[in-house]
């Protein structure tokens, strides 16, 4: 996790119902792996948030508890990383490594139970504490709710934005540039950028010229859709 406040054994509740002496097996039998290919490997992976808070825990030990997700699987159709109101990037990240362990064929009964959905049908949960350094992560993760973004959720430091609003990229075919509508919530609203990357090259006669009016097109149309998005929010200026 990220360098943060360590807490106090006093600020963090213990869980009576944690089992910090619990060690899963990581054993991996070869029908195991062969039923993850088969069943899991290739499912998409959505990531959600509910609204649970973020739980944190103290063992006898002295160990810090954290529980800060649950992942459903319903086999053939897909996975669910549900985020906790609180969760960080490394909440995330874990629950992307056990997806991940999953889908290779670490899929034991001892941490996965069965579970029938109402409208999805028979699936597993895992709804793990997992042990942690007691030390707070630098952002949390929030969904989006800003029209136009590509982008499911974002982090917040201290409450504020700490990333930028996304749109759909327009790549060049050879790769010597890319188009990219962002807004980083600065009162600006959404802008059209440019990044050029001609490798150590330089642009010269009619391919040159070709290049630069193609990515002066594609930027001036993605000024429009900026646009669009900042008149229908009442922010950010109108191209000339």
């Amino acid at each position: 996790m990220s360098v943060g406040t360590v807490l106090e054994p006093d600020q963090i509740p213990v869980d009576p119902a944690l089992k910090p002496s619990f060690k899963p097996t990581k054993e991996v039998t070869e029908d195991q792996k062969l039923w993850a290919a088969s069943v899991l490997a290739e499912l998409p992976v959505a990531i959600r948030f509910n609204e649970h808070p973020v739980k944190e825990a103290k063992s006898a030990d002295g160990t810090f508890w954290r529980k800060a997700f649950v992942i459903v699987v319903i086999p053939n159709k897909h996975f669910s990383i549900q985020l906790y109101v609180g969760a960080s990037p490394s909440d995330l990240e874990y629950a992307q490594r056990l997806v991940a362990r999953a889908k290779s064929g670490w899929f034991n009964s001892d941490i996965w139970e069965p579970h029938v959905y109402p409208k999805s049908g028979p699936g597993f949960i895992l709804d793990p504490y997992w042990e942690w350094d007691g030390e707070r992560d630098c952002d949390v993760l929030k969904p989006c709710v800003t029209p136009g973004c590509i982008k499911d959720f974002h982090p917040y430091r201290n409450g504020d934005f700490n990333a930028s609003h996304e749109l759909d990229m327009i790549d060049d075919t050879e790769g010597r540039y890319m188009v990219h509508g962002s807004n980083y919530e600065d009162g600006d609203g959404w802008n059209a950028w440019l990044d050029v990357d001609l490798d150590g090259d330089y642009l010269s006669g009619a391919e040159g010229v070709k290049t630069l009016r193609d990515s002066a097109n594609d930027m001036a149309w993605m000024q429009i859709e900026c646009d669009k998005l900042n008149a229908a929010a009442g922010v950010g200026k109108v191209a000339a």
